[in-house]
């Protein structure tokens, strides 16, 4: 949305006022003259908002669009055919001779997403990168046979502000790593040792927002910055040997984010008075649900009950509604606002169709502070009869500080009983 505004905006100044030059007229000296008449900085503008091969085509529009685009503050390079190396050849050698045509000191984004690399080559575009103090880099370099280890410049770029990293080794030399300016980090698919893990974290002081999707190979979180306040934690969904425990001490986090394997592994939260909002789900889900995940799960919900924001998706909903319909407590918090996420694939987490209004109705009579409720439920199923029942079996509140609710992908009035039950 942020794009097409920036790019709408860009269009509408493109023509002047007291200037319009008919589509049909066919004039095309008169478009020429119009083009030619943009700000440097407005061509630049318009430039920013095209990928790298789009920026050098409109070397045609004109001289002046010739040597411009040339001065883009952006890099784009991505090439996801497996089966064309001859394709992929000639694009390399021409990616490698828009390199040699850019002319901008500064680099402001750089985006590799390539598949089957050219090592040498990738190193090249991230070394021209990082010679012009790129502050955005987002790569994700698919090699099967052998995966991508970063190049040694990477590890001590004091530009970088974010930083993407999907299926690219992190392997710092001496196991060295320095990222002062570091804001942004997310790394995806790939073995992360505790020691590297250890010092991503020690040498990104400023980290705010750290993500880890399918990653492995570390037992601990340890994170003590001030500055690093948002965590998404999501455990890889095969068959990799994750480690038992993940144990997560950050005492000054306020927004986490689990998707647990359950099967394999067990979050182990510190106690963090500063938590503020918590997303908690599972993948592998089965018919018989283990024991140990009720158990950690009851320990979970200890470990937070003074959040203010609660999120919960179909598989913990599941977990969660068993654990109420068998005689558990959940401890009363300050809970200001609930989510429920109910996806499209809500068969394979084997919900019933109690499970969603018996764990809402039941947090809303344990959370009297919940003024905030919102229901996401791809599934009609679960919004069927159900409601009204249960709301007269299982609250005995009022709900007097509920004053949002907002339903998103949810047909019909499933869910009115929750507004009738706080007017009586």
């Amino acid at each position: 949305m942020l794009v097409s505004t920036r790019k709408s905006a860009a269009l509408h100044r493109c023509v002047p006022p007291s200037q319009t030059v008919s589509s049909h007229s066919g004039n095309r000296s008169s478009r020429t003259e119009l083009m030619d008449q943009l700000s440097d900085d407005l061509i630049a503008d318009i430039l920013s908002l095209l990928d790298t091969k789009e920026a050098a085509r409109t070397s045609v529009l004109g001289s002046r669009w010739r040597f411009l685009w040339a001065q883009s503050p952006n890099l784009d390079f991505e090439f996801l055919d497996w089966y064309q190396p001859n394709k992929r050849k000639e694009f390399v050698d021409g990616m490698n001779r828009l390199i040699g045509a850019c002319k901008g000191k500064k680099l402001e984004k750089l985006t590799i997403n390539f598949n089957d690399c050219s090592v040498p080559d990738v190193d090249h575009w991230i070394d021209f990168g990082c010679e012009r103090n790129v502050q955005t880099v987002k790569l994700r370099i698919q090699n099967e046979r052998h995966p991508y280890i970063l190049p040694k410049i990477m590890y001590t770029s004091s530009s970088l502000v974010s930083l993407s990293l999907e299926f690219c080794n992190i392997q710092p030399p001496e196991g060295k790593i320095k990222w002062p300016s570091l804001i942004k980090l997310q790394i995806s698919g790939v073995q992360i040792s505790q020691l590297v893990m250890d010092n991503i974290l020690l040498a990104s002081p400023r980290l705010s927002s750290l993500q880890l999707h399918q990653c492995w190979g570390f037992t601990h979180l340890t994170i003590n910055s001030t500055n690093l306040h948002d965590l998404v934690l999501r455990d890889p969904e095969d068959q990799i040997d994750l480690e038992p425990v993940l144990t997560i001490s950050a005492p000054h986090i306020k927004y986490v984010d689990l998707l647990v394997y359950h099967m394999k592994r067990e979050i182990q939260l510190q106690p963090c008075s500063s938590l503020v909002s918590v997303g908690y789900n599972f993948i592998g889900m089965d018919k018989v649900i283990p024991k140990a995940v009720f158990f950690n799960t009851e320990t979970f919900f200890e470990e937070i009950h003074h959040i203010q924001e609660l999120h919960l998706h179909d598989a913990s909903i599941q977990v969660v509604s068993k654990l109420l319909d068998h005689g558990w407590q959940l401890p009363t918090g300050n809970i200001r606002c609930l989510r429920m996420d109910v996806a499209w694939d809500v068969k394979q987490t084997l919900l019933s169709s109690l499970d969603l209004p018996l764990c809402t109705l039941v947090i809303l009579n344990a959370s009297p502070t919940i003024d905030t409720l919102i229901i996401s439920c791809d599934y009609p199923q679960m919004l069927e009869d159900n409601w009204t029942q249960l709301a007269k079996e299982k609250c005995n509140g009022d709900f007097i500080n509920l004053k949002f609710i907002k339903l998103i992908n949810v047909v019909g009035d499933s869910v009115g009983c929750v507004s009738k039950n706080k007017e009586n």
